[in-house]
């Protein structure tokens, strides 16, 4: 089990974006392992890494191999998204935009996922059997998610094909309201360009996600958060919130934040300005005693959201018209006891699961 102490001084080594640290390092190797584990259960195994390579002096650490190996998965992942976005980039009437995938930090997802736009069902046949035809496979293996197709590619990257940004029936970021925040044919890689969200989308998202679906928050969702933060300007802070209120995502953002913050300053000692501008705007101070109650140690990662938070953060969506259907359709799925039992399994292995 993570400690506070094995978290601190993660952090420590990782660094924060909104300083700059040239400090080196020269721990034991057991230390390194122990902490590269720790990162790996927090999500953020590639960002360690990297900080480790950029700061250790000396010989090469211990971990060294396992840098490398990211850095294999790292390039299958770039050949992936290529592929993808030429497939999709020239499909008719298809729309698409890479989401949770590419972060401002060096990163390698277990998954890729693409949220589709397409007219009707019809169109979501043809894309699924050109996919098949270019090669790709169904992953047989995968949840069975109402929303979203599982395929396998040629470099064996899982890519997650969704038509809505849900959790099982539950949709907890409204596509259409997030379409108009898509930037298309970004460059992403050297030379390859895709179809991508604005930081501000993606961050609504990524809380969204670990909020809702994942009920866990790691320092992935710490540092996405403060790098997104970072290359923000306020004009753009100020649209984050009008996307999270406009999503009816007021709860799972503020203790997101709340978190982010409360650590930071635990940590470092301050608070950065544009986190600070982020948690008044939000109105964050206001309520700390109820968010200290649903997330009682913030030094200890993962953390899970206690199932309070999570229903309150749920039913925040019946206030969106497209929310409070996908509500509605989901206690509907509940009269499936098979259904039931594979959304229990699911919600059982996220809130077990070391990371």
């Amino acid at each position: 089990m993570n400690t506070a102490n094995s978290i601190v001084k993660l952090i420590q080594i990782i660094g924060s974006p909104f300083e700059h640290n040239d400090d080196v390092l020269d721990l034991k190797g057991v230390e390194l392992k122990v902490l590269y584990r720790v990162a790996k259960e927090n999500r953020v195994p590639m960002l360690y890494l990297t900080k480790v390579m950029e700061k250790y002096v000396g010989k090469k650490p211990i971990i060294a191999n396992e840098y490398q190996r990211y850095r294999k998965r790292m390039v299958k992942l770039i050949k992936s998204i290529k592929d993808l976005a030429k497939i999709l980039g020239n499909l008719e009437n298809i729309d698409y935009v890479f989401i949770k995938t590419l972060k401002p930090f060096p990163h390698v997802p277990s998954d890729i996922d693409v949220l589709i736009y397409a007219s009707d069902s019809e169109g979501k046949e043809k894309l699924v059997k050109r996919l098949l035809k270019q090669g790709y496979k169904v992953d047989k293996t995968a949840y069975t998610d109402p929303r979203s197709i599982h395929l396998i590619d040629r470099y064996g990257n899982l890519i997650d094909m969704q038509f809505e940004i849900g959790a099982d029936y539950i949709i907890y970021v409204d596509k259409c309201r997030i379409k108009k925040h898509i930037r298309r044919n970004i460059i992403v890689y050297d030379d390859i360009s895709a179809n991508v969200l604005s930081p501000e989308a993606e961050l609504v998202i990524t809380i969204g996600h670990s909020v809702i679906p994942e009920q866990t928050f790691t320092l992935n969702e710490f540092y996405s958060i403060l790098y997104y933060i970072n290359n923000m300007h306020h004009a753009e802070i100020d649209k984050f919130i009008s996307a999270v209120v406009e999503n009816k995502l007021s709860i799972a953002t503020k203790i997101c934040i709340h978190i982010t913050k409360s650590l930071y300053e635990n940590i470092f000692g301050y608070v950065p300005d544009k986190l600070a501008y982020l948690a008044k705007a939000l109105n964050i101070n206001a309520i700390d005693f109820i968010f200290n109650k649903l997330c009682n140690n913030v030094t200890v990662l993962p953390c899970r959201y206690s199932v309070f938070f999570v229903l309150w953060s749920i039913l925040e969506k019946i206030y969106d018209k497209k929310g409070l259907l996908s509500i509605l359709k989901q206690i509907v799925s509940f009269m499936n006891p098979m259904h039931v039992k594979l959304v229990l399994q699911k919600i059982a292995m996220i809130r077990s699961r070391g990371e």
